[in-house]
């Protein structure tokens, strides 16, 4: 009976993760990126961890405070991407740095603006189109993208353009830090959802490209290697000083 426990185990779980890819193929094929935008908006304005004080007031990680320490600290200005609720506005501004920031999910924006009124943090936070940074910010010491925002942003031409339009809002020398899903080998189901997702792709005609990596677990997600990161950073004007695959994966670039 216990082989048999095994065998089947094995075989739902076969089952199970062929299921999934088959499922995730077949969404990331049919939806373009802008629906994998809007899918991701909606899943974080439902979220409703992201909108609570409780986590907004958490402070940041202790990852991330050993990038402040190791690379931000000097930067009296920071320019904030997906903000969220305001947690990172919120540590950061603790720490005496001035802070502006900008968020794509407008409920998330709504509910930072709240959290900074409430305990009077004057930081300026505004609206942005999906994937794009506002072009009315100014020059800034440093560029912080909100954690695991990179990971939301659907094909690696939207991915660079972003990066290029962060990169002109600081200072040369500047850091940049992004936090991302990392895979560290390829999966026999990321490997199907890719395949499948490609196929409908063609037969779609879209121009819109399908990465391995992308994965459709609630939001869409990109799970990265740190090639691919160094190669995206470099192809928006930064130079990769730092990777880390863990706890949570994240990476320091430096405006060249």
């Amino acid at each position: 009976m216990v082989r048999a426990y095994f065998f089947v185990n094995r075989l739902w779980t076969l089952m199970s993760n062929g299921l999934t890819a088959v499922y995730q193929g077949i969404w990331l094929g049919l939806l373009s990126h802008a629906h994998l935008s809007e899918v991701t908006s909606q899943h974080y304005a439902k979220a409703e961890t992201y909108h609570s004080d409780d986590y907004n007031l958490n402070g940041l990680f202790d990852w991330e405070i050993g990038i402040y320490h190791r690379f931000f600290r000097d930067c009296q200005t920071i320019l904030l991407g997906a903000a969220g609720g305001g947690r990172e506005i919120v540590a950061l501004s603790r720490l005496d740095k001035t802070v502006s920031a900008f968020e794509c999910q407008p409920a998330l924006l709504e509910s930072a603006r709240q959290l900074l009124k409430a305990r009077s943090i004057d930081a300026e936070i505004i609206l942005a189109k999906p994937d794009h940074v506002p072009e009315s910010f100014g020059t800034f010491d440093g560029l912080i993208l909100g954690w695991g925002g990179y990971t939301h942003i659907a094909g690696r031409d939207a991915r660079i353009a972003f990066l290029k339009e962060f990169r002109t809002h600081v200072r040369a020398e500047g850091p940049i830090l992004l936090s991302f899903f990392v895979r560290r080998k390829e999966s026999r189901m990321m490997r199907w959802t890719y395949r499948i997702a490609k196929v409908i792709r063609r037969i779609r005609f879209s121009r819109e490209s399908v990465e391995l990596g992308d994965t459709l677990y609630g939001p869409y997600d990109h799970h990265f290697k740190e090639n691919e990161v160094k190669a995206e950073l470099e192809a928006a004007g930064f130079e990769l000083v730092y990777f880390a695959d863990k706890p949570f994966a994240h990476a320091v670039g430096r405006a060249v």
